[in-house]
């Protein structure tokens, strides 16, 4: 016996449809990282470089000389 009027029945194809829309929603994901991960790389390393000065040495100063 079932408890749902005839227009409110679960599809047959219920569980089909979630696992179809959560594989996309990793596929989204996983498109979104891929898409995002050099710049959040880009802005690690630039916080890595504020963090860890670079050697004097290797650095010009404003004239264009070594420091």
């Amino acid at each position: 016996m079932s408890f749902y009027p005839p227009s409110r029945q679960p599809s047959p194809n219920f569980g089909a449809n979630i696992a179809k829309a959560v594989e996309i929603e990793m596929l989204l994901l996983a498109a979104t990282l891929a898409a995002t991960l050099p710049e959040i790389n880009h802005l690690v390393s630039m916080q890595v470089h504020e963090l860890v000065p670079t050697p004097s040495h290797y650095v010009h100063n404003r004239f264009g000389t070594h420091a």
